[in-house]
């Protein structure tokens, strides 16, 4: 359960409405009680202000990090959180500008902002070198992380990582709810999620937990803030910036800069991942990555942490106990 009072970011920079923000809140605190261990409320001041975390596990214990995806917040390594706070001490961070408890100012994507954000909260919590865990787009700030300041990073894993293989765009679903683009979002989200995490023909179930948390967020949150739209009317020159980095995505972190990531690192995607083939993901991270270990988990999707918890959390603990 939570042990700290929470702080308010002003909701008008990342909520559609002042009720959507309070449906949201709601749903965090919830989830914090449900955890299955206690967690200590933690923020810790960096270049895009202050950055909300949940702490638990042992202090003398060695620490692990977690990133969540996009759009997404601590409370959703439910899953995970017991397994690992048994051996590590444990950093779930609230992404800044994403929902959860963190300030409102998402940073570019370019220029390694997100690797400089991740590094102002290593300092802050006084951790020289850590291992650290992202999903979605937590593994790709993991590798951004590891390319910008490799010497930080003990270990990594990546669980289904945007950026690591060709992106799949989903025209009718994803570019415009990330663009801001025409008339029924909320349905485009719908599609993105049934999409991304129960592919067709996968029969897979949607975590209710997930579930709920993501529909609030195509709900009630400003998604489009993340790629630099500031409003529902966006400029030319925002829509060419969102552009540019749904282009980034899409093609993939170049094989140049993957090399450069040479850190031990664990892999995980799931046999129906939606968001590239899982193949070609894994065939290109062998290619690239210099110290990889690359599983795929049948019966998995985008969400194999949630699909299979009772695969992938040992296959991470052991993985980061070697």
């Amino acid at each position: 359960m939570d042990t700290q009072q929470t702080a308010t970011p002003d909701p008008a920079r990342l909520y559609k409405s002042p009720e959507g923000y309070a449906a949201m809140r709601a749903w965090y605190e919830s989830a914090l009680a449900q955890l299955p261990v206690d967690v200590e409320s933690r923020y810790v001041a960096t270049r895009y202000g202050r950055t909300h975390l949940l702490v638990t596990g042992p202090p003398d214990a060695p620490p692990l990090v977690l990133v969540q995806g996009y759009g997404a917040s601590a409370p959703l390594w439910h899953k995970q959180i017991a397994d690992f706070a048994a051996e590590y001490r444990v950093y779930a961070l609230d992404t800044v500008g994403h929902p959860g408890r963190s300030d409102p100012n998402p940073p570019p994507f370019f220029d390694d902002a997100y690797a400089k954000w991740l590094v102002d909260v290593l300092d802050a919590l006084g951790l020289e070198r850590v291992r650290v865990a992202g999903v979605c787009l937590g593994g790709w700030v993991v590798i951004r992380l590891g390319i910008y300041a490799p010497e930080r990073v003990e270990k990594a894993v990546l669980l289904s990582p945007v950026g690591l293989a060709r992106f799949k765009i989903y025209i009718r679903s994803g570019v415009p709810l990330i663009l801001n683009m025409g008339g029924d979002l909320e349905a485009a989200g719908q599609r993105l999620l049934v999409h991304a995490f129960t592919p067709p023909g996968s029969n897979l179930t949607f975590d209710r937990q997930l579930a709920r948390a993501l529909t609030l967020t195509i709900k009630y949150y400003r998604i489009n803030t993340i790629v630099g739209i500031q409003n529902d009317d966006p400029t030319l020159r925002e829509m060419w910036q969102s552009a540019r980095i749904l282009f980034s995505f899409v093609r993939g972190t170049p094989r140049a800069e993957l090399r450069r990531f040479d850190i031990p690192t664990l892999l995980i995607v799931g046999e129906h991942e939606a968001i590239y083939n899982a193949q070609a993901a894994v065939r290109r991270a062998r290619a690239a990555l210099p110290h990889v270990r690359a599983e795929i988990i049948p019966g998995t999707g985008h969400a194999a942490i949630y699909d299979r918890p009772d695969v992938v959390n040992p296959l991470i603990m052991d993985f980061l106990r070697a």
